[in-house]
């Protein structure tokens, strides 16, 4: 559940600080989620409040909405310690080393990600990030239920990652994240139901599964330009580029 909540608290909390040690999170989310912030309350070990608002905002007027928030400087400083900062944050979040990846990535998915149906009704789950960090952790975990690799640039718009699975690959992530009474929102879980449904119809193709990596392939990665070691493996540019980047961001190799 603090797993769950580290993930939420990164992508939808708002951690601020004063003068004097003084400071608050919030989560501040619309009214119709309000039943996954009463459950929070819960599960922090420390006092905190519920209130209600109704505002204008750049997108709706008369927005309702709902916000939890905390004062408690020990609970703050456990934020912090484990890598939520004060202040912006969106380009610099990481999942964190010692958690449940499977609950603290759910986390992640309410808060800035999205799942449901295209309008040719295929399943898809997305996620949105600035951060790289979270872009390679997120990506390995995709890896490893699907042993797809995605190809990772960030939106020339933007300047952002929009990672997408479709199909099957969907259904496998859902499936691994959102287990049976799990903790998260609530319009989610139904969704998730629906994607576990679904069935491929007759006249939507597989594509063909993507290759594995491995230590000596990596190695040609390392060792050989990304043109030649493309032709060496037989692979694309861009998979052998996306591979590249990977694995020197894991071993810190600039």
């Amino acid at each position: 559940e603090h797993a769950y909540l580290f993930g939420f608290i990164q992508t939808d909390g708002s951690l601020q600080q004063n003068t004097y040690n003084r400071g608050k999170l919030t989560i501040e989310l619309n009214i119709k989620d309000s039943d996954i912030l009463y459950k929070f309350g819960k599960i922090i070990p420390f006092s905190y409040n519920i209130s209600e608002r109704i505002r204008d905002t750049n997108f709706k007027n008369n927005h309702h909405s709902i916000q939890l928030t905390v004062y408690h400087l020990n609970f703050r400083n456990e934020l912090v310690k484990n890598g939520i900062p004060y202040g912006k944050k969106s380009e610099i979040i990481e999942p964190p080393i010692n958690c449940s990846k499977q609950d603290y990535y759910r986390g992640i998915i309410d808060g800035d990600g999205s799942l449901g149906f295209t309008k040719k009704n295929v399943p898809f789950v997305s996620l949105v990030t600035s951060s790289e960090k979270l872009t390679i952790g997120y990506s390995k975990l995709i890896f490893d239920l699907t042993g797809k690799e995605k190809v990772l640039t960030r939106n020339k718009r933007d300047n952002i990652y929009n990672i997408v699975l479709y199909n099957e690959d969907a259904q496998k992530l859902v499936e691994y994240l959102y287990y049976e009474n799990c903790l998260c929102l609530k319009r989610k879980y139904e969704s998730v139901i629906n994607i576990l449904k679904w069935e491929r119809p007759l006249n939507i193709k597989r594509v063909p599964h993507l290759k594995f990596w491995d230590e000596e392939q990596d190695q040609i990665v390392l060792t050989y330009p990304i043109e030649e070691a493309a032709k060496i493996l037989h692979r694309s540019l861009a998979s052998v580029k996306t591979r590249s980047w990977r694995l020197k961001c894991h071993l810190n190799i600039k």
